[in-house]
Order: C-alpha cells, then sequence, then structure tokens
C-alpha cells in the first residue's frame, strides 16, 4: 500500500477514535456510536489489505449524509477515495 495513504488513513482512525472517546465522555461529537464503529472497522480492514482492489469501503455514503462541523466526514470521504484511487 502507498504510505502516503497508510498514514492518512492512521489519520482517520486517530480522528474517529477521538469521536469515539468524546462520545463516551458524554461531549457532542460527529456521527454516531454505531457509526463511529463501523467506520473504525472498516478503516481497519482497508489498512490490512495488501491491494485496495480486494475492498472497498462502504461507509462513504452513510457518512456523507451527516452534518460536518468537526471535518471528520470529509476526512474519510477523501481517504476512501484517495484509497479507491490507488487501485
Amino acid at each position: 500500500m502507498n504510505p502516503t495513504i497508510d498514514r492518512r488513513i492512521v489519520e482517520a482512525l486517530d480522528a474517529v477514535d477521538a469521536a469515539i472517546a468524546a462520545h463516551a465522555a458524554g461531549s457532542d461529537a460527529p456521527l454516531s456510536m454505531t457509526m463511529l464503529a463501523r467506520v473504525k472497522s472498516e478503516l481497519k480492514r482497508m489498512r490490512e489489505q495488501t491491494s485496495p482492489r480486494g475492498y472497498s469501503p462502504t461507509f462513504p455514503r452513510f457518512v456523507m449524509d451527516w452534518p460536518d462541523e468537526s471535518g471528520l466526514v470529509k476526512l474519510l470521504v477523501d481517504v476512501a477515495y484517495e484509497y479507491g484511487r490507488s487501485k
């Protein structure tokens, strides 16, 4: 996998973990806990694949409908796009 894409996936995982922690602390956070867990799982799977040809994440079509005050949705959609382009 391209090291740049791998770094972007790690960046997205860190942002998702921060949002999960904010939810757990009772603070406002983007997306729902269920969606964050799903996105985290898909990001991990993206990282595990040696080639993006074997896996295509599904979360972009669902997160695009959420408000994006924090920038997390844009980050997730950008990462999925970059990952898909690396095929």
